[in-house]
């Protein structure tokens, strides 16, 4: 079936922003994940606790970085890793238990927005509903240690020199920036395309997942982009916020990325309802 973009495009719009109300559903996203954040720096701290508790100089390295990123007084952060160092065991008990309610809850809403977007009638079982988005948390774990590896690698080969121009491989032109671009939209995209074709309870067409996953992972680096610049040119988050501009900045950008990730999904759904089953009159409702 031949597509119309315009009437893709318009159609596309509609079911984001008023038939399945998006920017709402990202509204939720964003509140589990960002109640994970604090169980993360939890678990972080109690991790490097461990392995440098016997160095001072190493816990004042953390106390800096925790006073430099997080808008809470100095007084406030020195307890925070005072508290940490001496109760390390703990503090990681409760950074995990935090840390996997929050990813727990991350899933369990994508799995509903995934469903509620690609159209699955049939629902899972009262069981696998919690287990699937639960397996759904290592699976993250292991795409994030991928793309830490690939960014070492990236650093790794750019340290090394082409043997005719003894160029770092980085500097040559465009070739740094078309790494550093290219690879974590090839990351993105494996990860998206997960999301899209397996959250879902009735598990979708893959090639249709795996087009959705590949918009989301574009606009994704996109926006990072105008963000950054955003932020750095032309907001005032700054004279509106105070301290709590660093907060503010993250609560936005996490929702911005939801919003992303939503709309790849709405993309990959309404290709599939309109090349597969030729439903473009349908994908509206």
């Amino acid at each position: 079936m031949t597509i119309k973009p315009l009437r893709f495009a318009s159609v596309l719009l509609r079911r984001t922003f008023f038939t399945d109300r998006c920017l709402s559903l990202a509204a939720a996203i964003s509140f589990y994940a960002i109640l994970s954040f604090v169980p993360f720096l939890l678990l972080a701290a109690s991790l490097l606790s461990h392995l440098f508790s016997s160095s001072d100089q190493a816990s004042q390295d953390i106390i800096a970085f925790v006073t430099a990123n997080l808008p809470l007084s100095t007084s406030a952060a020195i307890e925070l890793i005072s508290a940490t160092v001496k109760g390390k065991t703990i503090f990681g008990i409760v950074g995990v238990i935090g840390l996997l309610w929050g990813s727990l809850s991350i899933f369990m809403e994508l799995e509903y927005d995934m469903n509620r977007i690609w159209r699955t009638v049939e629902l899972r079982s009262s069981w696998s509903a919690y287990v699937v988005p639960l397996l759904c948390v290592p699976v993250m774990i292991l795409f994030l240690l991928i793309s830490l590896a690939l960014t070492g690698l990236i650093s790794l080969a750019g340290k090394g020199e082409i043997p005719v121009l003894h160029l770092p491989l980085l500097e040559l032109p465009f070739v740094g920036t078309a790494i550093s671009f290219v690879v974590p939209i090839i990351v993105s995209t494996m990860l998206f395309a997960w999301i899209y074709y397996l959250l879902p309870s009735k598990w979708n067409h893959f090639k249709s997942a795996f087009y959705g996953a590949l918009l989301a992972s574009i606009l994704w680096e996109i926006s990072k982009l105008v963000f950054d610049y955003y932020v750095s040119h032309v907001s005032r988050f700054l004279t509106i916020y105070g301290s709590f501009t660093s907060i503010a900045i993250m609560f936005l950008w996490v929702y911005c990325s939801a919003f992303v990730v939503l709309l790849g999904a709405e993309f990959g759904a309404l290709w599939h309802d309109t090349i597969t089953r030729g439903k473009i009159a349908k994908a509206s409702q």
